[in-house]
């Protein structure tokens, strides 16, 4: 989605904040319950990333910057442990796969889970429901 002033905007910083919100009900919609784990984890992360975007477009003239930037920043850094572990367990299992042992990392691997597990009890979208 591009980002778009329209005619309805009365001000510059209204349009701002329009599509601020346009962009955090797409990043949730699209990380919705049907979609998978890590699918879910990627949308919401490429949504802090587009927020990130457009209050860096007007950054010369909005005195929170910092603050919601670090916020939305913070924001996606927390769902980048899950991000990790989701990695790393896909990682383990081809490497297991290529050794011809299933349980070659069985022990690691159920770290891994609980690890992740532990990490994301709020819910994915936990992180940009703040904003």
């Amino acid at each position: 989605m591009a980002y778009c002033f329209v005619k309805s905007d009365r001000t510059i910083e209204m349009g701002v904040r329009r599509i601020a919100l346009e962009q955090i009900d797409a990043a949730l919609e699209a990380a919705g319950p049907d979609a998978a784990r890590d699918d879910r984890i990627h949308r919401l992360r490429k949504g802090c990333k587009k927020l990130r975007g457009l209050i860096r477009m007007v950054r010369p003239v909005f005195d929170g910057y910092a603050v919601e930037n670090a916020a939305i920043r913070d924001a996606a850094a927390g769902l980048s442990g899950a991000r990790d572990a989701e990695v790393m367990i896909a990682t383990l299992d081809m490497l297991a796969i290529d050794a011809g042992d299933p349980d070659a990392f069985a022990a690691f691997r159920r770290g891994l889970m609980a690890e992740q597990g532990a990490g994301t009890e709020q819910g994915d979208g936990a992180a940009l429901t703040a904003f």
